[in-house]
Parts: C-alpha cells; structure tokens; sequence
C-alpha cells in the first residue's frame, strides 16, 4: 500500500485482484468506513503491474480529493466544472460518511452527460473558457495502461486513461 500512488487509482491499477465496491458489493457492506474496508483488500499485484477494473480505486480518490480540499468531490466540481457547464444540481451516491463514489452513482441528464462529452473533445473549452486544462485533457484521455486481461468485446484492447476507456476512434 505504502507504493500506491494516485496515478495507480486512475488507472485502475492499484494491485487488487478484482474489483471491489462495485454496487452489488455496496449494498452488502456492513461497514460504514468504505475507505477501510477497501485497505483491508488483499493486494494480488504491484501497483500500476495490471489493469483490474476497480470502483474502489475511483472511491479512494474521491475520498482524497475530499480530504485535501475539505468539500465532497460534488461540492469541488460545482463551482469548477458543473455551474460553468450549465449542469444543474446533480445527484452524486455517497458512501455512509459522505464521501461521493466517484467512478459511479453520478446522476446526469442526457444533454447534461454530452456537455461533459464535447468540453472534453474540446481540449476542456467551454463557452470559449478554459474549464479543463488542455494538458490535462490529452493526458487524461491517453493510453496508460493495457487492457488486455478485458474481454476483447468489453474495450477491444485499446487500453485505459485516467478514468477514460479508450476507443478505436
């Protein structure tokens, strides 16, 4: 644990076996502390070795965004990211001590999820202002790791980002 870094949890390469905190899983937990229970997971891999599809290592960076800014991850995007998009009031599932999933339970509409959808193809520009930096974006939406252990229907091998399934276009 002590060599797992935020990269590994964007990349969805924290060393873990499967994935865990997925929604059936939730749902079980009889623990309110989240982030600890996704600790105690036994790690199967080195961190950032292999890709595991993994909600858990989403949650765990939400929980460290909140950490250091001392608002929840929908609070942060808000002002940032959500008002300038013209994005209502979303609905984001949070764990029992408020920390926001992350990598699942964000409520948008259609029109709202494309706007997310066109500032990234717009290297983070919306409205003529730079919500995302460009830098960022390219980084993001590159090739981090390989994805092969995926079925090839799943995402065709074409590898993951930084919480961004790549594609063939």
């Amino acid at each position: 644990l002590k060599r797992l870094t935020l990269r590994h949890l964007l990349t969805m390469a924290s060393g873990h076996g499967q994935s865990c905190l997925l929604s059936a899983q939730r749902a079980q937990l009889t623990t309110k502390d989240w982030a600890r229970f996704y600790l105690q997971q036994p790690l199967i891999y080195e961190p950032g070795e292999r890709f595991v599809y993994d909600t858990g290592d989403t949650y765990i960076a939400s929980a460290m965004v909140q950490r250091a800014c001392g608002e929840t991850l929908l609070s942060y995007g808000m002002e940032r990211l959500f008002d300038p998009l013209g994005i209502a009031l979303p609905r984001w599932d949070a764990c029992p001590m408020g920390v926001n999933i992350g990598g699942a339970g964000l409520y948008l509409t259609l029109a709202d999820t494309a706007k997310l959808g066109l500032l990234y193809l717009n290297d983070g520009v919306w409205d003529g202002k730079q919500l995302v930096p460009a830098a960022w974006v390219q980084m993001a939406t590159r090739k981090h790791i390989e994805t092969t252990d995926m079925p090839p229907e799943h995402d065709g091998h074409y590898g993951y980002g930084f919480q961004f399934w790549r594609g063939q276009h």
